[in-house]
């Protein structure tokens, strides 16, 4: 079953006063870690962000382009990641004729604060935390699950990055960020990016508004969206 549990209203709720299509004007920046000759590259190791603010791993000109739409809260998205991800980058990416490209579609709270911390070290990181944030969802959100009424209602009335912040500790997702090698001040100048928390919150409302997007996981190929693709088998035709 897919979800949808962050209404249009509350999104734009935290939305730092922002031009919605600020998403356009991310610039294309591939990683250096790509080689020179392409018909040797592993094109799972080269990484950019798209013009909608996006991570892409893959061939940034590659004829098949896929959008994925996750929510760090999501099962579905995390059964995606764990069993078919990792066909995707083996049989299609690697060889440099499709990209794979993650969108943010934030959900709630818990989930937004995951997308800031996944976006911490930007491309050259981004797609080992997103990997690393799918795998530990399950232990994540049974801790956010005893966390107490009182303890949620602080952080509601605490500001979007000071929510953050405390939700990273009491969630222990600082812990996990440090063991992927960032430090206490490099998470929390990530915490404190506000222009992230934005550019996060543009992507879902773009998702919504423009692209119709209703649920997570989310497929769009060529930047057509598809609301019938479930999982892999049903995006292989495509590919």
């Amino acid at each position: 079953m897919k979800h949808r549990l962050f209404t249009i209203s509350a999104l734009a709720s935290v939305l730092i006063a922002s031009p919605l299509y600020a998403l356009q004007s991310a610039q294309e920046n591939i990683s250096e870690n790509s080689q020179n000759n392409a018909e040797e590259k592993d094109w799972t190791k080269v990484f950019s962000m798209s013009k909608f603010g996006g991570f892409v791993m893959g061939n940034p000109e590659a004829e098949t382009r896929i959008a994925e739409y996750v929510s760090y809260t999501c099962s579905h998205c995390a059964t995606f990641e764990r069993d078919s991800a990792p066909i995707l980058k083996k049989d299609h990416i690697t060889k440099g004729t499709v990209s794979l490209e993650i969108r943010n579609y934030i959900r709630d709270p818990i989930d937004l604060t995951i997308a800031t911390l996944a976006r911490c070290g930007g491309t050259d990181k981004f797609f080992s935390n997103h990997t690393m944030f799918m795998r530990e969802q399950t232990n994540i959100l049974q801790r956010a699950r005893f966390l107490s009424p009182d303890v949620i209602q602080d952080w509601n009335t605490n500001s979007m990055s000071e929510y953050i912040a405390a939700a990273t500790k009491t969630m222990g997702l600082d812990t996990l960020m440090i063991a992927q090698g960032f430090t206490a001040e490099q998470i929390d100048n990530c915490i404190a990016d506000t222009q992230s928390q934005q550019f996060i919150t543009q992507m879902t409302l773009h998702a919504s508004m423009l692209q119709r997007v209703r649920g997570t996981p989310g497929f769009a190929i060529n930047d057509e969206y598809l609301p019938a693709i479930g999982g892999l088998q049903t995006l292989l035709p495509y590919l």
